[in-house]
């Protein structure tokens, strides 16, 4: 998904009755401002090169007001997702590049409910009625997480939304802007109270992930989190780097045992922190639409860094023990090489550097790492960007396993 010039590319793996599958479409956002922005940086791999962003007086005082709608003005919605009227519909103002605050790439994403839209950038959460798409709440992500503590350099964000427990999840990083040797990173992580986002989040936690790496002799911090859930557990995987070095360490895999988030309190959260090893990276967990307790969780990750010819499959069974078991399968794939920069179409002339915050017209792609992946009745999908040798364009691939 991108913001830029006034428009948001939307991908999403979409379910239904036919299966899992990929669409992409086009949407108008709001207006941009002339205000001056800030730029952060967040790609996925080598944690250094992460950049607060600088906020302007207005962009701080914006961030203080930014809860402008209260849930008394949300609009009717639909009673059940079996009576909408589907549409696709080319005029759904989502969050725009003001509401990022300047970071590069906003990371954007989003999920959809029964009823609601739940969006999130960098630094901003909103939701949205499915009924007519009017926005009926917006808020700064630093004083939506207030309640826990968070501080003011949060990025990657997450959100899902879990239809068998029927809640949205949302899920992001909180690292210091310079962070020390001694730094630590915590997970923010919050659980709606019902699939009405605006009934709250009680269950709110701001967990400390941190771990010294003694390969490194530092302490390692989080970056790009991946969530996936299945009947029992909601589960998150961070790509570990040292604290100052920006040295790949590990992947943390975070278990939310679901059973223990479900009551609308942060009481009883239970939670365990599982290490892979360094030739593991960036494993995503399934959303496991249709899974019964006591399923395995399916992660899924490149077998090998760029040209790559491989992907691996990972089953981690006895997913709320505090010592789950792993088995790895590798598939051959067709070989593709690193993705290059995407050209982002009506966004001007394709000139500067993605990650330096000066680029015009791309799409950053960062690396070949998968990014998304569902399971279905022993259907598992995947999906990455992936650049190919006879061609210099940037392609969106995805593959159907059988499990």
């Amino acid at each position: 998904m991108n913001l830029d010039e006034g428009r948001i590319s939307l991908c999403a793996m979409v379910s239904g009755l036919i299966g899992t599958f990929l669409v992409c479409f086009a949407v108008a956002a709001r207006a941009q401002t002339a205000e001056p922005a800030g730029h952060m940086i967040a790609p996925r791999h080598l944690r250094r090169w992460l950049q607060p962003s600088n906020q302007t007086p207005a962009q701080s005082q914006r961030a203080a007001a930014l809860n402008q709608t209260s849930p008394s003005s949300q609009s009717p919605f639909p009673r059940s997702p079996v009576t909408d009227n589907l549409v696709v519909s080319d005029s759904f103002a989502g969050l725009a590049y003001p509401n990022s605050f300047g970071s590069v790439p906003p990371d954007t994403i989003l999920a959809v409910g029964p009823a609601h839209i739940v969006e999130l950038t960098n630094t901003t959460v909103a939701f949205y009625s499915r009924f007519n798409g009017k926005r009926v709440f917006l808020q700064d992500l630093s004083l939506f997480f207030g309640p826990v503590g968070a501080g003011n350099f949060l990025f990657d964000p997450q959100v899902t939304y879990d239809e068998l427990a029927q809640r949205f999840v949302i899920a992001l990083l909180d690292v210091p802007a310079n962070p020390t040797r001694q730094s630590r990173g915590f997970l923010l992580y919050a659980v709606s109270n019902s699939s009405n986002p605006l009934e709250g989040f009680s269950e709110m936690q701001r967990v400390d992930v941190t771990e010294f790496s003694h390969d490194l002799n530092e302490n390692v911090l989080p970056d790009f989190p991946r969530m996936g859930w299945n009947a029992d557990a909601h589960v998150i995987t961070l790509n570990m780097f040292g604290a100052t070095s920006g040295v790949f360490d590990h992947v943390a895999i975070i278990t939310v045992d679901k059973s223990s988030v479900l009551g609308g309190t942060a009481a009883s959260f239970l939670m365990t922190q599982t290490d892979r090893g360094n030739d593991n990276f960036t494993m995503v967990p399934a959303i496991m639409h249709e899974s019964v307790s006591g399923d395995p969780m399916w992660l899924v990750e490149e077998a090998s860094d760029s040209p790559g010819s491989k992907i691996r499959l990972v089953k981690m069974t006895n997913v709320l023990s505090p010592t789950p078991s792993f088995t790895e399968y590798e598939t051959a794939v067709s070989a593709y090489v690193f993705p290059p920069n995407a050209e982002q179409p009506g966004s001007g002339p394709f000139s500067g550097d993605c990650f330096s915050g000066t680029g015009s017209g791309f799409i950053c792609t960062n690396d070949a790492s998968i990014l998304s992946v569902a399971w279905r009745g022993n259907r598992l999908l995947a999906a990455h960007n992936v650049g190919l040798a006879s061609t210099t364009q940037s392609h969106a691939r995805w593959y159907e396993f059988d499990t």
